[in-house]
């Protein structure tokens, strides 16, 4: 568990460096995208280290408990029509 871990605490040490030249490079997205996939990480790490993902299974996607919220916005369409 420990040496998982510590792989897992690896990556997302190399994900938190291309977020860092992502943002040097003005990529923003980029950014954005490395930061979250280090944060699952970190995570995982930490559910591991904590004895949470026991009866998980293993590999990649062990100790995740639920997906990211839906940023999703709808609108609807007004009653008022336009002057």
């Amino acid at each position: 568990v420990a040496d998982e871990a510590a792989e897992l605490l690896a990556q997302a040490d190399e994900l938190f460096a291309e977020a860092d030249d992502a943002l040097a490079e003005g990529d923003l997205a980029g950014y954005q995208s490395a930061i979250e996939e280090a944060r699952e990480l970190l995570g995982e790490a930490n559910a591991l280290l904590s004895g949470e993902a026991e009866g998980e299974g293993e590999g990649e996607g062990a100790g995740e408990s639920e997906a990211p919220p839906d940023e999703t916005t709808t609108t609807e369409e007004s009653d008022t029509t336009p002057a």
